[in-house]
């Protein structure tokens, strides 16, 4: 919250540790902070009644509780931009392409926020135009798994445009069978977690790589993958002598 504010004033600590809409039995609720602490990223500390305000807003509360999933969900997308409207909340969780069975589906939800993190709410025509292209389709009802492989590559990337999933799955090296392999596709899409879409040669060099004998990725390797300052691209692969692949 205090990221290039300076220190904060040793009350204003106070005060926001001891408000009660942030205690659980009795203690500070510090994954409830957490939310509250992304959002406010860089913002400084929030008001009293901004706080309660927030966690008391009807569409955030599941049998009477504060829905902490779903404030998890809302804390990743506003990450850095404060505390979201009432309104946009409201809007957001009543979407009839978030409803599953009359209900908020929750892992819906969650793919959604991972490809919007920290870049606000996304716009109704983009949520309906991602969940209905025809790519993410399969008897007639959203593929789920899919969705989660295509959001774990646009992390904090937000949607990606139509023809490029359509690009993406249509791949000749994620294809087996003559249909898209999907678990080949989710290994992939951890490997390129927010680095966005590989393209064709990627995709086939790190098949090659790892097939090898059939290994997983060594430690570093993959902690090179996860690091946020890592650009991932076949260069990377090429620079790579045959002994550390394998």
């Amino acid at each position: 919250m205090m990221s290039s504010q300076g220190f904060p004033k040793a009350g204003d600590v106070a005060t926001l540790m001891k408000l009660p809409s942030l205690r659980k039995d009795g203690q500070l609720d510090r994954q409830l902070l957490s939310s509250i602490s992304s959002m406010m990223s860089s913002r400084g500390f929030p008001k009293a009644g901004d706080v309660d305000t927030l966690l008391k807003l009807p569409s955030l509360q599941k049998d009477g509780q504060l829905d902490r999933q779903v404030l998890s969900s809302i804390s990743s997308m506003m990450n850095g931009w404060g505390f979201p409207k009432a309104g946009d909340v409201d809007t957001l969780l009543k979407l009839p392409s978030l409803q599953k069975d009359g209900q908020l589906d929750r892992q819906l939800l969650s793919s959604i926020s991972s490809m919007m993190r920290s870049r606000g709410f996304p716009k109704t025509g983009d949520i309906n135009t991602l969940l209905k292209l025809p790519d993410l389709r399969k008897d007639g009802q959203l593929d789920r798994q899919l969705l989660s492989s295509i959001s774990s590559m646009m992390n904090g990337r937000g949607f990606p445009k139509a023809g490029d999933v359509d690009t993406l799955l249509k791949l000749p090296s994620l294809q087996k069978d003559g249909q898209l392999d999907r678990q080949l596709l989710s290994s992939i899409s951890s490997i390129c977690y927010s680095k966005g879409f590989p393209n064709e040669n990627l995709i086939s060099r790190i098949i090659e790589s790892i097939g090898l004998k059939n290994l997983e990725l060594p430690e570093y390797i993959d902690e090179l993958l996860s690091s946020e300052n890592f650009v991932i691209d076949e260069n990377f692969w090429e620079s790579l002598s045959l002994d550390e692949i394998i």
